[in-house]
C-alpha cells in the first residue's frame, strides 16, 4: 500500500510503501521533472493508479487509457510516448487489437510495450511477442519488479534514440562528404573540359603552323 508519510520533523515523504505484514520499507525519493512519456493502458483504475504510485518520482510524465481505442486517441494526441505498459484482456479493442495498429506506424516500431498479464497462458505471450511486445509484468503487479522492467525498457529506449541519433549524424555527415565530392567532380570534368580544350586548340595550332611552314619551304626546294 503506498501513501504520504510525515516524518517527526511534519515534512511529508512521497510514496512510502508499506509491504505485506506491515513492514514498512524504505521512504521512495522525492520526484524529478518528467523527461519521459509513460502510456498506461487498463481497463482497471486501480491498477493505473496504483502503477502511477509506483513509478511517481522517476521523471515519468503519465498517460492513461481504459481500453486499446482510448489508448490510439492518446497516442494519436501525444506521439512523443516513450514507453506503454500494455493490459491485454480489456472491452472494445483488447491489448492485441492495439498492439497490433501501435506497431503498424513505423514511427511507433522502436516504443518498448511491456504486456501486464494476469495469467496469461502461453499462447497468449507467444501472440504478444509476434505482435510487437518487448516484455511482460505479471499481475497483480509487484512493485520492484515493475520498477526494474520499466527501468530496463526505458534504458533501452535511450540507447536506442542514442544510436538512431548517431545514425542520422552519420548520414549527414555521410551526405556532406558526397556533396564535396559530388562539387570536387564537377570542378575536375569543367577543368578536365578546359584543358581538352586547349589541348586540342594547342595541337590545331602546331599542325597549322607545321602545314604553313610546310607551304613555304616546297616553293624554295623546286627552285633550288
Amino acid at each position: 500500500v503506498f501513501y504520504d508519510c510525515p516524518d517527526s520533523s511534519g515534512t511529508t515523504t512521497v510514496g512510502c510503501f508499506h509491504a505485506a505484514g506491515g513492514k514498512e520499507a524504505s521512504p521512495r525519493r522525492a520526484p524529478r521533472m518528467p523527461d519521459e512519456t509513460l502510456l498506461i493502458v487498463d481497463d482497471e483504475a486501480e491498477v493505473r493508479a496504483s502503477i502511477r504510485r509506483a513509478l511517481r518520482g522517476d521523471g515519468l510524465r503519465f498517460l492513461e487509457a481504459g481500453d486499446g481505442n482510448e489508448a490510439l486517441v492518446q497516442v494519436a494526441a501525444h506521439p512523443e510516448i516513450d514507453l506503454v505498459l500494455l493490459d491485454l484482456a480489456m472491452p472494445r479493442l483488447d491489448g492485441f487489437g492495439f498492439l497490433d495498429r501501435f506497431r503498424a506506424d513505423p514511427v511507433h516500431q522502436a516504443v518498448p510495450v511491456c504486456v501486464l498479464t494476469g495469467g496469461a497462458d502461453s499462447a497468449s505471450r507467444r501472440r504478444a511477442i509476434e505482435l510487437g511486445a518487448d516484455d511482460f509484468v505479471a499481475k497483480p503487479v509487484d512493485v520492484t519488479e515493475l520498477e526494474t522492467r520499466v527501468a530496463s525498457l526505458r534504458r533501452a529506449r535511450r540507447q536506442r534514440r542514442s544510436l538512431d541519433d548517431l545514425t542520422r549524424e552519420l548520414k549527414a555527415r555521410i551526405e556532406e562528404r558526397n556533396h564535396y565530392l559530388r562539387v570536387a567532380m564537377e570542378k575536375y570534368e569543367e577543368l578536365k573540359r578546359v584543358h581538352d580544350a586547349a589541348l586540342a586548340a594547342s595541337r590545331a595550332k602546331s599542325a597549322f603552323v607545321a602545314s604553313v611552314s610546310h607551304e613555304m619551304r616546297t616553293p624554295l626546294n623546286g627552285v633550288l
